[in-house]
């Protein structure tokens, strides 16, 4: 399809006030003009790179599940134990709980750390637990200080790697190809302001053949990256245009 049922509802040209210069938006799109940082643009304008790969943020995200699985194992141990558990018999513990995830396919990008964990366990005066606990705090530190455009840029890598949606900038007048999120550059440099925190929704465009608009928009709110809603969906062409919005704990 060259044309897309939503497309009259996004604005093609924005003034310095927010006003839509070109078709009408919706209030709940309405995009705010502020620049973009060089190194946000960057990591959005390579989102529609064919390479894959495992992001830093799924790689701090493993390592710190493998961590509270760890040390949940740990204190579970203690917890039944009459005894004082000395550090000593807590490494040993630790050690035959991390060895055996060294082999396994699911610990691939962090079979390095576990490695280093166990030989660090496995040396005399050692203090595993200890060294665990600072691993989760950096993990944890690392997951927070990540902005919203580092999260799309993570989100749209999981959704390829995982989930075989792949992503790509719209260009005016091209064909499009179904089960491929488009995303469209012009709107996207509004989204995001000089830190890369997010200020309006980011909008997915993508025409279902095999999947549906609650298959993909359940895959994202399970990352917790993003908050997704279907905006608009035609039954009739499958054309959908889904809504990411910002995910805060709160």
């Amino acid at each position: 399809m060259e044309a897309w049922f939503f497309w009259q509802h996004l604005p093609t040209k924005l003034s310095r006030a927010g006003q839509v210069g070109a078709s009408p938006l919706p209030d709940s799109v309405c995009l705010v003009t502020l620049p973009m940082s060089a190194q946000s643009f960057i990591v959005i304008t390579h989102l529609v790179s064919q390479d894959s790969f495992l992001s830093k943020l799924h790689y701090h995200q493993q390592l710190s599940t493998l961590i509270d699985n760890t040390l949940l194992h740990l204190y579970s141990h203690v917890a039944i134990s009459r005894r004082f558990v000395p550090t000593a018999k807590r490494n040993t513990i630790l050690c035959q709980y991390l060895k055996p995830k060294i082999k396994q396919p699911q610990h691939k990008s962090i079979k390095g750390d576990i490695k280093r964990m166990v030989i660090t366990g496995q040396k005399a005066g050692a203090n595993l637990e200890l060294k665990l606990e600072e691993l989760r705090k950096m993990a944890n530190d690392y997951k927070e200080s990540i902005n919203d455009a580092q999260r799309l840029y993570d989100l749209l890598n999981h959704l390829f790697d995982e989930h075989g949606f792949d992503s790509r900038l719209f260009h005016e007048g091209e064909k499009t190809e179904p089960e491929i999120i488009y995303i469209l550059k012009d709107h996207l440099e509004h989204c995001f302001e000089e830190g890369g925190e997010q200020i309006a929704p980011v909008s997915l465009l993508i025409e279902f053949e095999q999947n549906t608009p609650d298959i993909l928009i359940n895959v994202i709110n399970q990352t917790s990256l993003f908050c997704a809603s279907l905006h608009e969906h035609n039954t009739e062409t499958k054309q959908t245009h889904i809504h990411l919005n910002p995910y805060r704990n709160t």
